[in-house]
């Protein structure tokens, strides 16, 4: 007797249920790789602007030769620097539309953050007293720009650090 050829009902529903597994493990890891890229991207985003704005402002206290705002002993969301280049006084840093802004004399503001994070909270602090030399400490907040709600896409980190007057 001649067996015919072909599939039966039986193997047909098992090779469709291991091409079904195989489907959904693929699109599981494609899923999971996705996500894990944008997550990455965030906090790469966060991190190196968020050291480029730190960078950018204690090199300015740095080179510059006296601290007009905020006073000793006191904090404010806005630091003027001096400088001994005229063409550059004064630096003003603060925060405008949740982004840090350098404006250089008159000249116009000059973003230091992009529209892919946040800024918050940013603040300055003269800890400098009478008989010490000029301190600025920095800090302020970035968290990633993102719409998402997901709680695996929202990172911010807060960002710290201090600067002297080089005199």
């Amino acid at each position: 007797m001649k067996h015919p050829k072909g599939f039966t009902l039986v193997e047909m529903a098992l090779y469709v249920g291991i091409c079904s597994v195989v489907l959904f493990s693929l699109s599981t890891l494609f899923a999971t790789l996705v996500s894990s890229r944008v997550k990455n991207q965030i906090i790469t985003e966060v991190n190196q602007q968020g050291a480029f704005v730190m960078n950018t402002i204690t090199y300015a206290v740095r080179n510059g030769v006296s601290i007009q705002s905020p006073a000793s002993g006191s904090a404010s969301s806005t630091l003027i620097i001096t400088s001994s280049n005229p063409a550059i006084n004064p630096s003003i840093i603060y925060g405008s539309s949740s982004r840090v802004v350098i404006r250089e004399s008159t000249s116009t503001e000059i973003f230091l953050t992009n529209t892919r994070v946040i800024v918050n909270s940013l603040l300055f602090e003269n800890v400098s007293s009478s008989t010490t030399d000029t301190v600025i400490r920095v800090s302020f907040t970035i968290s990633g720009n993102t719409n998402s709600t997901k709680q695996e896409f929202n990172y911010s980190k807060t960002f710290t650090g201090s600067a002297t007057l080089r005199q």
